[in-house]
Order: structure tokens, then sequence, then C-alpha cells
């Protein structure tokens, strides 16, 4: 219950970042485009966890930007509407709505924003996470152990040891074993 109601603080809270003028970056957009369409698909499979899930990944994304363009906000408001009802309503109408977001059409997502260009690298020291960069998606492996080996997050755990294997899963991951 506690969860549930920081979770609806959050969404309230995002009203007092939104910006009209503001222009979403790739990142926003890749991730807002994911949430209309795992949502939608969650709630014609009644899998209302794992939406609500989806919807906080976005949130907590929206939370780290300075502001929020109206838009973005509109749209979460219409994902969010069938869990959170009166909220979105609220939200809704104080934000311009004519007639109830329950009559409002289902966001449609852009299935050319759902694939981001960027990937997140987290780096590894014999298992425990010690870093993360972000790279280009399928950059090669020699590149992003190079680039995983200069920061100096990384040189601090390996520095004057020898790496005994290197473990690399494309887009996600390199682990050092020393």
């Amino acid at each position: 219950m506690v969860r549930s109601r920081r979770f609806l603080d959050k969404v309230w809270k995002l009203q007092y970042k939104i910006a009209d003028s503001i222009k979403e970056g790739e990142e926003t957009e890749n991730i807002l485009h994911n949430t209309i369409k795992k949502v939608g698909e969650d709630i014609g499979s009644f899998d209302a966890n794992t939406a609500i899930s989806s919807m906080m990944i976005l949130i907590n994304h929206l939370e780290k930007n300075e502001s929020v363009n109206k838009k973005t906000f509109l749209e979460l408001i219409k994902i969010l509407s069938p869990f959170a009802p009166h909220l979105c309503e609220e939200l809704w109408v104080k934000f311009g709505g004519k007639k109830s977001v329950t009559l409002e059409g289902w966001p449609k997502y852009d299935e050319k924003k759902l694939k981001s260009s960027q990937s997140k690298i987290v780096i590894q020291i014999n298992g425990k996470v010690r870093a993360e960069m972000t790279l280009p998606v399928d950059s090669a492996e020699t590149d992003v152990v190079s680039a995983a080996k200069d920061l100096p997050e990384v040189i601090k755990w390996i520095n004057g040891q020898v790496i005994k294997k290197t473990i690399f899963v494309k887009n996600r991951i390199v682990n050092f074993v020393v």
C-alpha cells in the first residue's frame, strides 16, 4: 500500500516539471513508446504487475529529467488511467482535457522509436558492478572491452592485476575476472 502511494505521489509531482517547449530526447521517447506498447499488451493479457512495472521505469526516468514535455505527461496519464482513474482524471482536467480521459483513444507507439541507438553496458569486476557506460548498439567486443578498461572506476579495481578472463555479453555486460 505504501509503495503504490509513493508511485502515485511521483506521478503527481511530475506535473510540476511540465514544460510545453521542451523536446524529449531519444532515450525518453524510446522508453515512452516501449511503455505504451508493453502496457497495452499487458492490459490485454491481464498482467497488471508488469504493466505497472514498466510505467514505474518511465516515471523514474522522467523524474531524473529537469523538465517533462506536456505531451509525454499526457500520454503517461492515458496509460495510467485504467490503474488510477481518479488521479488521472484530475490531472487530465487540470491540463486541459475537455472530456474524460477514459474516452480518449489509447496512445499509439511508433515502431521506429522502440529501439534505441545507444545501449547501457554494465562493467563488472569479479561479478560485482563497478561502472556503467553508454555506447552505440552492437559495438564490437574489442571496442567495448578497451573502453571499459579505460574507465577510472575500472582502472582502480584492476590496476596491477592480471585479467584471467573477460566475459562479454553484447549490448549488456562486460565482466573482468581477476
